[in-house]
């Protein structure tokens, strides 16, 4: 039982790292094509109020965030577009 319990925590460990990657190249590809049309991105704040960005306000720390992850775990293959 103990080692069945050890391979669900190892698997949810490397799991973690490509979900978070993934989720941020999501939210890069979005923002890209919201700013191409000169779109806003929809946000929630601190205080739970609704707020729009300009997408291109966003692109920067989006690429950013999602290029720590990519450094952060070059193992982890970036997919194919």
């Amino acid at each position: 039982m103990k080692e069945s319990s050890n391979i669900q925590k190892s698997s949810k460990e490397d799991l973690s790292p490509l979900l978070i990657k993934g989720i941020r190249l999501a939210r890069l590809r979005m923002v890209k094509e919201k700013a191409l049309h000169d779109q806003d991105v929809v946000l929630g704040d601190a205080e739970g109020k609704v707020i729009y960005v300009p997408a291109k306000d966003l692109v920067e720390e989006a690429q950013r965030l999602y290029d720590e992850i990519c450094e952060q775990y070059p193992d982890i293959p970036s997919p194919a577009r």
